[in-house]
């Protein structure tokens, strides 16, 4: 396969991640934000396949894993602390651009750490795709990936735009010892409430 097209593939695939990142910014809830990034993960995984960033399709592929978990709920404190350490110990295996690559693992760890912890919002998780965002905005360029370069400037732009407007309130979603989660209970049983 020529260079041209193994990177056009790249390209086309990084794109429709790119496009279900947007999707994913724009979500209000934990939940959904975590749904779409599932299949984003898909696309862009194999995206950095064709691109050879191998540290960054580990990361997605894993991330993909992780996602399916959070979602069906089998997210006990082990296998977060696995998935995190699994993303992280493959992404320095297969890292092939040295401290770039270096740079996409950590804060993929980051936000798996996030994503599984009970105590993130929609906001913190925000803060930490606008940081993600433009690390893997440089790696993606690196590997000509720039497509996914793009998105990903997009993506830092409407995170920063919705942490601006968005800036009352506690930043991690609870006062100290408060779980995120039971707020989000309790605002489901408002809305019930509501509509009855």
């Amino acid at each position: 396969m020529s260079d041209t097209l193994r990177l056009l593939i790249a390209n086309v695939l990084s794109g429709v991640g790119m496009l279900l990142n947007l999707v994913s910014i724009s979500m209000k809830s934990k939940r959904k934000m975590v749904l779409v990034q599932t299949f984003l993960n898909f696309c862009v995984s194999t995206g950095q396949i064709f691109a050879r960033g191998y540290a960054g399709a580990v990361q997605d592929g894993v991330a993909m894993v992780r996602n399916i978990f959070v979602l069906k709920g089998w997210d006990k404190k082990p296998v977060k602390i696995f998935f995190v350490a699994l993303a992280f110990v493959l992404g320095l295996v297969f890292n092939n651009m040295g401290w770039l690559g270096l740079a996409v693992v950590v804060i993929a760890a980051v936000y798996a750490a996030a994503v599984v912890s009970d105590y993130t919002n929609e906001k913190s998780l925000k803060l930490i795709i606008m940081i993600m965002s433009l690390v893997w905005g440089v790696y993606d360029f690196a590997l000509h990936n720039y497509v996914k370069a793009a998105g990903n400037a997009l993506s830092f732009g409407m995170a920063l735009v919705y942490l601006l407007r968005h800036r009352e309130g506690s930043f991690w979603g609870a006062e100290a010892g408060e779980n995120p989660k039971d707020r989000e209970k309790e605002q489901e049983e408002e809305s019930s409430s509501a509509a009855e």
